[in-house]
């Protein structure tokens, strides 16, 4: 049986108020038994898309992620949960509908594992990404040939466990930053480079080539990256902005 992840982050029924320059990351454990309120606040499309999937937990984790996202997006938009409209982009990245909000709230959100995360911040587009740290087959010619020259070497450079570690930070860290930007995997993921052995955060230049209407300030990234609990490791990145990152963990 899974192991519910236990974040070790400050736990809270509601969120606290997000200044300007702030970034919540919000830990949600999805493995317990599913309810039927979580059901029930979804919309049509996302019902939908739940039945969709054959495997229960799968389904259970869907339906358990995104109730909790609109849980905690509630919070924010002082609105019922089962309001929030969402609109999508033409990969299917998520934003709300301009008719419930216009003061520029963006959120991202993530799952792997029994574990989300929810990222919110204000004017600007962010990426956040989880991985459940576990053998991975076909992994070093993964890395070969997704990773940047540089991020493979450093990961080739371990060995065991610490190969696996290594390999999630890098991918999540990647993931996080295709995902602020919209692209997600449909960028070349090699033309870019995050650190592998630093947890500092830094900033990102992305090839400016590679993204439309680019301009210098927007392919700046700023990337953060956190362990949300043991087993997991994590990353968010922000789009031309610097934001300070708050991190939370919802009580379900």
């Amino acid at each position: 049986m899974p192991i519910t992840p236990q974040p070790q982050w400050p736990r809270l029924a509601s969120s606290t108020k997000l200044q300007r320059d702030q970034l919540h990351v919000w830990a949600v454990p999805i493995s317990g038994p599913l309810l039927e309120t979580d059901q029930q606040i979804l919309s049509a499309d996302e019902q939908t898309r739940a039945a969709r999937f054959r495997l229960d937990r799968v389904r259970q984790h869907f339906i358990t992620a995104r109730a909790n996202l609109r849980l905690i997006l509630s919070t924010y938009l002082d609105i019922d949960p089962a309001a929030i409209r969402f609109v999508y982009d033409e990969l299917g990245k998520p934003a709300l509908d301009s008719s419930i909000c216009s003061d520029g709230l963006f959120f991202n959100l993530a799952h792997s594992g029994e574990l989300a995360l929810v990222a919110v911040t204000y004017d600007c587009e962010v990426g956040i990404d989880v991985e459940h740290l576990r053998p991975v087959r076909h992994a070093e010619g993964i890395t070969r040939r997704f990773f940047h020259p540089d991020e493979a070497a450093d990961v080739l450079a371990c060995q065991g466990k610490e190969r696996v570690e290594a390999f999630f930070r890098c991918w999540t860290r990647k993931e996080a930053v295709v995902k602020a930007i919209g692209k997600g995997l449909q960028f070349p993921l090699s033309q870019f480079r995050v650190p592998v052995k630093s947890d500092t955060p830094e900033w990102l230049s992305l090839p400016q080539h590679a993204l439309q209407d680019a301009s210098p300030s927007t392919t700046q990234m700023w990337l953060q990256t956190f362990v949300p609990c043991d087993h997991y490791v994590g990353a968010v990145a922000t789009r031309g902005v610097k934001r300070a990152a708050v991190f939370r963990s919802l009580e379900v």
